[in-house]
């Protein structure tokens, strides 16, 4: 199964969704690759992955097969790193078919979840994770901004499904960072859910809650579960992963 942690608007715990995500489902025994398509790479710097001999980029540009462009991160988790040289994709694949490179290599892969960090913008890169993809996760703030980019994402999405990947489907959108006693978030969260009810995409339940231990566990180089399994963040993100795989029977 292939995901893509997905919207057109930064800093909304896409990168932190990918790696926690990724780790919770390792604890419940899956084998998992992170794929960081972001030409930031902060998923690369997360994971402490420094420049190998092979990038994400290698594997678009049909260099080298998916085997030997991984790194194991630890047991069961694999990563397939960011290259700054992202930026100029474009200008390097132009030729027909260039949406579906991601997708041609994650043919019969190994894994049992793929989690695909994207870009924040619609670009070559984010369609190749949408075209690659089974299915989409949506993080999204409890603000005005973050809500005003969710109607143009979707179409974008709408059209991706209809014109590439018929199999593409939005498992569902949540609120990460969430501040649950401000009358503010609590205001744009009804809002918001209005919103989402009338574009018929599943809203979750799990929200994630803001959590200081998770910038710390980012710049020690660990997983939340591992740095600070008590903290909201950790249990957050476990109901989330849980929810997900209840989804999925």
């Amino acid at each position: 199964m292939i995901f893509s942690i997905g919207n057109q608007k930064g800093g909304v715990a896409k990168t932190t969704t990918t790696h926690s995500l990724g780790f919770g489902l390792r604890n419940f025994g899956y084998k998992v690759l992170l794929i960081d398509l972001d030409p930031q790479g902060n998923l690369t710097s997360i994971i402490g992955c420094e420049k190998k001999e092979f990038s994400v980029l290698n594997i678009l540009l049909n260099e080298v097969i998916l085997e030997k462009a991984v790194i194991q991160v630890e047991e069961n988790i694999d990563i397939l790193i960011s290259d700054p040289l992202l930026y100029n994709v474009e200008s390097k694949i132009n030729m027909a078919g260039k949406e579906y490179r991601l997708r041609e290599a994650l043919v019969a892969n190994k894994y049992d979840y793929v989690l695909i960090d994207t870009p924040p913008a619609m670009n070559l890169l984010t369609i190749n994770a949408m075209v690659a993809t089974d299915r989409l996760l949506i993080p999204l703030l409890a603000d005005t901004l973050s809500l005003e980019g969710l109607n143009y994402f979707y179409e974008n999405v709408s059209s991706i499904k209809k014109y590439y990947n018929q199999d593409l489907e939005i498992l569902g959108v949540f609120f990460a960072n969430f501040k649950e006693r401000t009358n503010i978030s609590k205001k744009i969260t009804e809002f918001t859910t209005q919103v989402i009810n009338d574009l018929n995409i599943p809203l979750l339940k799990t929200k994630i809650r803001e959590c200081t231990a998770m910038k710390e566990a980012q710049l020690m180089r660990k997983d939340i579960y591992t740095y600070a399994k008590t903290s909201n963040a950790s249990t957050d993100y476990l109901s989330l992963v849980n929810e997900i795989l209840e989804s999925l029977k």
